[in-house]
């Protein structure tokens, strides 16, 4: 038994509908998340972030003081402590006081201020970005779920960043000479609570890739040509399009929220995804704004034809089409 045209076109608008988002979606994930040079690349900017390195030079400023030793008097030390106006300190060996802990404590975030907001911190952050990526990857990829992140978790370590720091304060004498200490500091990306529903988000979206956008475009053309009133058709795949985009942008940036909400690290796990779904943001923005054009033009079109669609109808989805572009418009200045 033939299933007639009217039906199929009807199940082709439903998948077009659902397909368009999700589509743009696994694309995404194919050429940012499933790529480590173009994720690096994508978060490198974040290094010049201030909210970033605000987190970075307090985390480091607390690691960089546990291994701060003022009991070794180094020459390098004394000096440190005459420059500073503790002379008479440096050449008793007295008890250090409060005033002393404040000036090392001035100069050890000034070392880390320095490091930080100087050029070899970009490299490091990248550094540190494509080791997290890669471990990131390898539990994506893990199908039976026993590879975690390191503590259960995934997180940009640090460490480099600190040992530079390290090695300056050993130069004023705040760190004993001889080999530095191993001092790790991390910020956490993901916990291991979030990495069970993003392995199976990630391997729904990476197995589907750049098909999707070609089974949508397969199915648009079925509408077309299956259904008797095509412009009607089109318009309702483009309504429901419309509908599935914004339900998209929406979660994506409700997920954000929650993500960043959940990790310990909350400034920077909020920079990071707020820069790697800058791509998908903007293709999902720029997309609806085109399907609502497009949408609009058609529902204009609809009203010039009389008999098709009463010219009430018609205005009132003109206004509702032209409410969608402006909350679009909204939306793309507020997230982008």
């Amino acid at each position: 038994m033939a299933i007639p045209g009217r039906v199929l076109a009807a199940v082709a608008g439903v998948l077009a509908a659902l397909l368009l988002p999700l589509g743009i979606a696994s694309a995404w994930v194919d050429a940012v998340v499933g790529d480590t040079d173009r994720y690096v690349d994508t978060v490198g900017p974040v290094a010049d972030d201030p909210v970033v390195q605000r987190a970075v030079i307090a985390a480091l400023d607390r690691e960089a003081l546990k291994v701060v030793d003022l009991g070794v008097r180094s020459p390098a030390l004394v000096r440190f402590l005459t420059e500073h106006g503790f002379g008479a300190l440096a050449r008793s060996g007295g008890a250090v006081t409060g005033a002393l802990r404040e000036e090392v404590a001035d100069a050890v975030h000034q070392a880390v201020r320095t490091v930080v907001t100087g050029p070899h911190f970009t490299p490091a952050w990248k550094a540190a970005n494509r080791s997290a990526h890669t471990e990131l990857i390898r539990v994506l990829d893990d199908e039976d779920g026993q590879v975690v992140g390191s503590d259960g978790r995934v997180s940009i370590e640090l460490g480099t960043v600190l040992g530079t720091v390290l090695a300056g304060l050993q130069a004023e004498g705040l760190v004993p000479p001889g080999a530095l200490p191993e001092v790790k500091t991390s910020f956490t990306l993901l916990k291991s609570d979030d990495l069970d529903q993003a392995r199976r988000a990630y391997r729904v979206l990476d197995a589907l890739g750049f098909w999707v956008p070609v089974a949508w475009l397969v199915c648009f053309v079925l509408v077309v040509l299956l259904s008797r009133r095509r412009v009607r058709a089109t318009r309702r795949v483009l309504l429901g399009s419309l509908a599935g985009l914004l339900v998209l942008l929406l979660a994506v940036i409700w997920l954000g929220k929650e993500v960043a909400d959940r990790s310990p690290d909350r400034d920077v796990t909020a920079a990071v995804w707020e820069q790697v779904t800058l791509g998908l943001r903007a293709a999902l923005t720029v997309t609806s704004l085109v399907t609502a054009a497009m949408f609009t033009w058609l529902s204009t079109l609809l009203r010039n034809r009389i008999g098709i669609l009463p010219s009430r109808t018609a205005v009132l989805t003109g206004r509702i089409a032209a409410g969608v572009l402006l909350v679009l418009a909204v939306v793309m200045v507020v997230t982008l």
